[in-house]
């Protein structure tokens, strides 16, 4: 068990979310430290104590005694910047604790131990598709032994191989098919290749992750579970977060989020949205903020540096998989590199909120942009959803260059929709200057409408309940 528990407020909070994150091997205690770690020494394999240093020294001194059977300790700063290993680095399992708990939240792990400066390890795993969790834990050696489970990508997808991850508080790092098959391995299978496409996965997947030549452990076999050990001598590589900072509002911007950005080395976004965040920001972290229309460079130079160990969080507004930066980052990031997406309130939902609740049943977002999208394939995207009868959402819908397509695009809707359907218009949706209009299919004015309004017309069902756009969800009223 991984017991965590904080000192002060912010302390807990961080304590609560990571125990959360961890899985079902970890839990929280919200009590006073000096009551929570002498009752949990004797069961506890790991402390994780959100607290100073010193704070921490002085409540596991008078408890100290072998270190083969003490429990792991870890201390993290209320800011989350650092997590440091006070003792039981190997025995008690704290410095591939604290490795893990760095990756989760994007701190720097503090480790002193000797070996750790020379290698980390790999568990590269394979197993049927009837395989349990327990089956699976049964045959892993000491997961504090290692940093990382890695196998192939439907393996990974398995529930018994995400739920052992989880408890033996291992991330789960996939490779495909085809990226294994290109490993050499001592014992390849040709009926594995001919199950899964590739003639090995726990010995390929243990080499391929480490990028070590030869294997510490080969393959161990039980009736379901295969698995293999490999050293890697090289420092791990660093963490890409994916973040959106929301619609505008850092009001908005979820504590998570913020989390993750303090704890970022290296922040990387078009200069607005790296402005946008400054205020919540660390006077030591490098900044990298460019023009828009350089999103391509901005995923490169992302990727690299964390590829070379940093921690990097790479910025786009709203939600970061909507519309932005994500898919190309993903794209251009090797199948090694650990990248964690955190989500945030797209335009639609902020804008939705102001209008009542437009969205409330089935609904379409197009965007009417077509730099990257020929207007063709938007008019048919458009066709589709006034067909469909959905409510209909539409970012970019018109610019100084781009003064017709919204009008296009509502005409389409029109020959679907009452003249009295519902539009609403927000502007700026959340900031300064916010703007809320809400019209009619016969009777919205286009030329009012910009490139930051964002625009949502009703389906047929869609109504005006006061002064709020409501689409029914069909409960009983």
């Amino acid at each position: 068990m991984i017991l965590l528990a904080g000192a002060s407020a912010q302390g807990k909070e961080l304590a609560a979310d990571l125990a959360a994150r961890l899985g079902r091997d970890a839990q929280f205690d919200a009590g006073p430290l000096k009551q929570v770690v002498p009752a949990a020494w004797e069961t506890a394999r790991v402390l994780v104590l959100v607290c100073a240093t010193g704070i921490g020294v002085r409540l596991v001194a008078p408890l100290l005694g072998k270190k083969t059977t003490d429990p792991g300790v870890v201390t993290i700063d209320d800011a989350g910047a650092f997590a440091s290993v006070l003792c039981g680095g190997h025995e008690g399992g704290a410095n591939l604790c604290a490795r893990h708990i760095a990756d989760l939240i994007g701190a720097t792990p503090v480790i002193t131990t000797a070996s750790e400066a020379r290698a980390s390890r790999v568990i590269g795993l394979g197993c049927s598709s009837d395989a349990t969790a327990q089956d699976i834990l049964t045959m892993l050696p000491d997961p504090w032994q290692a940093d990382c489970l890695a196998t192939l990508d439907r393996k990974a997808r398995q529930p018994a191989v995400r739920e052992a991850a989880a408890r033996a508080g291992l991330p789960l790092v996939s490779f495909s098919a085809a990226e294994l098959a290109r490993v050499p391995v001592p014992h390849p299978s040709e009926y594995v290749r001919s199950v899964v496409g590739t003639p090995s996965v726990c010995e390929a997947a243990a080499l391929a992750e480490s990028g070590a030549k030869t294997l510490l452990v080969e393959k161990q076999t039980s009736s379901r579970v295969t698995v293999a050990l490999a050293e890697r001598a090289a420092a791990r590589s660093g963490v890409l977060h994916l973040l959106g900072t929301g619609p505008g509002d850092l009001g908005l911007l979820p504590p998570t989020a913020r989390r993750v950005l303090r704890r970022a080395s290296h922040v990387v976004g078009y200069t607005a949205y790296v402005e946008s965040v400054r205020p919540l920001l660390r006077s030591a972290q490098v900044l990298h903020s460019s023009p828009i229309g350089e999103e391509k460079e901005r995923a490169q130079l992302a990727v690299r540096l964390a590829t070379e160990g940093a921690v990097v969080v790479l910025l786009s507004s709203g939600d970061v998989g909507v519309y932005a930066m994500a898919s190309l980052a993903l794209e251009l990031s090797p199948p090694s590199l650990q990248v964690q997406i955190t989500p945030g309130i797209t335009a639609s939902l902020a804008a939705a909120a102001c209008l009542g609740a437009p969205l409330g049943h089935d609904h379409v977002v197009i965007s009417l942009s077509d730099l990257l999208t020929p207007w063709q394939v938007i008019e048919r995207r458009v066709q589709a959803a006034a067909e469909a009868d959905l409510v209909t959402v539409f970012y970019n819908p018109r610019s100084a260059r781009r003064s017709w397509q919204l009008d296009k695009a509502l005409q389409i809707l029109a020959a679907y929709r009452s003249k009295d359907t519902p539009v609403g218009v927000v502007t700026d949706a959340t900031r300064a200057g916010e703007a809320i209009s809400v019209s009619t299919l016969a009777a919205v004015q286009t030329d009012q409408i910009a490139m930051t309004s964002l625009v949502i017309v009703g389906a047929r069902q869609t109504k005006m309940v006061g002064n709020r756009m409501v689409t029914p969800r069909g409960y009983d009223t």
